[in-house]
C-alpha cells in the first residue's frame, strides 16, 4: 500500500478539521468506517498525530516537538498498530514501522512458503492490552489503531470486547474497516461511528491526474464501479498500463488453449483474493449488461462475444459474494482462485446464451 498523509488527500479535508477541533476530547473507542481506498488509515494517522502531539494549545499537530518527532520516525513509544501479516507486507512507511512490533509470522512448513496470514489473532489482542496497562511512555496517552479491524477472528473480538468495556486511563482505540457489519454488534456498540467520505468522481480524477501524471481509461472505469482512488492508485502500479482491461477480457472472452486458467489464477492473485472477488463481481455486472446490449443493439454493432453465459455469471456473482461474507482466513485463497479461474474457462452448456 502506498503510503498517503491525510492533508494529501482533500476529499478528507472537512473532517480532518473537525478532528482537530474535538483535539483530545474523542472517545475512548471511535470506529472510522469507509469503502476501501478512501484514505481511512491515513485519517487515524492524522487522529493519532492530534491525539499525541505535545503542543500546549488546540489546533493542528505542531510536527516539530518530540512527541512527532518519535511519531513520524516510526519508533513512538505510545502509538500501537495492530495489523495483519498480509498489510505489512503490502505496506510501506509507518504500517512496517509500527506494525511489526505485534507481528507473529506463520511456521514455515519445509518445502513449502508460509502463508501469510490476513487474520489478527487474539494474542495480538493480549500483547496490545498488557501494553496499554502501563503508564505512556511520553506521559501524555496512547493511540492504538487496529487495521482491518473485521480481520479480528471471534476470540480476538471478544478479548477486545473487554478492553472496550474497561479502558484504560488515558487511552484512545481507532478501529478501521470497510466492512463493520463483519465485526460483532458488541463490539460495534461500544464505539462511537466515523463515516469517512469517499470523494466525488471529479475530486478523485483530479487527485490521481495529479499522482500519476496520466489517468488511463482503467482508472476512471474503476472509479465508476465505484473503487476508491487509493486502491486505483496502487492497482496502476500493480498492473501493467492496461492491465485492468486485460484482465476483464481474459475472463470474459474465448481463451486460448493451454494454461489460460492458470494464467488468469496469476493475475487474480496478482490483485489479492478480496480485490479480485470485488473485481469479478463488477465484471459479472458488466457481463449481464453487455447481454443485455448484444440482445437488444438495433444498430447492429459488432461486439467482442464472451465464453462464459448467463447462468455463470449470476453464479459466479454469488460465489464471489459468499466469499467476500466469509471471515478472513475461513478459505485457501489460492484454491479458491484456482476454482474460479476453472469456472471462467468452463464451456457453455445447452440452452446457455452468448454475451
Amino acid at each position: 500500500m502506498i503510503p498517503y498523509q491525510v492533508s494529501t488527500l482533500p476529499w478528507l479535508e472537512t473532517q480532518w478539521r473537525q478532528m482537530i477541533e474535538r483535539g483530545r476530547a474523542l472517545p475512548h473507542a471511535v470506529l472510522l468506517n469507509g469503502k476501501p481506498g478512501i484514505g481511512k488509515l491515513a485519517l487515524a494517522f492524522g487522529i493519532a498525530r492530534v491525539l499525541l502531539c505535545r503542543r500546549d494549545s488546540a489546533g493542528e499537530p505542531c510536527g516539530s516537538c518530540v512527541s512527532c518527532t518519535l511519531l513520524d520516525s516510526g519508533t513512538h513509544p505510545d502509538l500501537h498498530l495492530l495489523t495483519t501479516e498480509q498489510q505489512l507486507e503490502r505496506g510501506e512507511g509507518l504500517v512496517p514501522a509500527y506494525g511489526t512490533r505485534y507481528s507473529t509470522p506463520a511456521a514455515t512448513t519445509k518445502g513449502r512458503k508460509a502463508r501469510v496470514s490476513e487474520i489478527i489473532g487474539v494474542d495480538t489482542i493480549r500483547a496490545l492490552t498488557g501494553k496499554l496497562s502501563s503508564t505512556a511512555g511520553q506521559g501524555l496517552r496512547k493511540v492504538a489503531l487496529i487495521y482491518p479491524a473485521d480481520a479480528m477472528n471471534i476470540n480476538a473480538a471478544n478479548a477486545l470486547l473487554k478492553l472496550l468495556e474497561e479502558p484504560t486511563p488515558a487511552t484512545h482505540l481507532l478501529l478501521i474497516t470497510a466492512d463493520p457489519f463483519q465485526l460483532p454488534a458488541t463490539v460495534r456498540s461500544r464505539c462511537s461511528r466515523l463515516e469517512v467520505a469517499a470523494p466525488e468522481t471529479a475530486v478523485a480524477l483530479a487527485w490521481l491526474e495529479r499522482l500519476t501524471d496520466n489517468v488511463s481509461e482503467d482508472a476512471k472505469t474503476l472509479l465508476q464501479q465505484g473503487w476508491g482512488p487509493l486502491e486505483i492508485a496502487d492497482l496502476i502500479t500493480e498492473l501493467p498500463a492496461g492491465g485492468y482491461r486485460t484482465l476483464y477480457q481474459t475472463a470474459l472472452t474465448s481463451a486460448a488453449e493451454g494454461d489460460a486458467a492458470g494464467a488468469l489464477t496469476a493475475v487474480l492473485e496478482q490483485l489479492g483474493a478480496r480485490r479480485a472477488m470485488r473485481w469479478l463481481q463488477h465484471s459479472m455486472l458488466s457481463a449481464m449488461r453487455q447481454q443485455a446490449t448484444l440482445k437488444h443493439d438495433l444498430q447492429g454493432n459488432a461486439q467482442p462475444k464472451a465464453n462464459i453465459n448467463r447462468r455463470q455469471c449470476v453464479a459466479l456473482f454469488r460465489l464471489a459474494g459468499q466469499f467476500r461474507r466469509w471471515p478472513h482466513g475461513a478459505v485457501d485463497e489460492t484454491l479458491f482462485l484456482e476454482d474460479i479461474s476453472s469456472q471462467l474457462q468452463a464451456p457453455r452448456g445447452k440452452g446457455d446464451y452468448d454475451l
